[in-house]
């Protein structure tokens, strides 16, 4: 079950990561920023919707391997992303998960979790066969 504790330190975590961790630390560009805020703000979206998780009450369960994986399902299905784009998502989402638990230890155990999640599979692209001319 969440603590208040827990939605304090997730929020202050994004705002720090969005004001000054990807923009100054990273200097990150500002496709790079977007890309970030946008599947933060989709993964945010699906709580509230398929979960009735409300931004405040986010919590360490928030961000499980069931949630995670369905909200990958989520992406494709309802928001018919490709799968590339759906494992773009995941990486950014990975992302913020790695600055979270940095800043507090009780969220290294989902950072591993979410680091076992597989990638979609995306179409190889094939490579074109070169012809003799005789």
């Amino acid at each position: 079950m969440k603590t208040q504790s827990e939605s304090i330190i997730i929020a202050t975590a994004m705002h720090d990561w969005f004001g000054s961790y990807l923009p100054e630390v990273r200097a990150n560009s500002t496709n790079t920023l977007k890309a970030y805020r946008e599947a933060l703000t989709l993964y945010i979206r699906f709580l509230e919707d398929e979960k009735s998780v409300k931004p405040n009450n986010l919590s360490s369960g928030c961000f499980s391997r069931s949630y995670i994986q369905a909200w990958m399902i989520w992406l494709k299905d309802k928001r018919n992303c490709s799968n590339s784009t759906c494992n773009h998502r995941l990486a950014c989402l990975r992302c913020f998960i790695k600055y979270l638990s940095r800043r507090n230890i009780i969220f290294v155990q989902i950072e591993a979790e979410v680091y076992d999640i597989k990638a979609m599979r995306s179409p190889k692209k094939g490579r074109m066969k070169s012809t003799k001319m005789q």
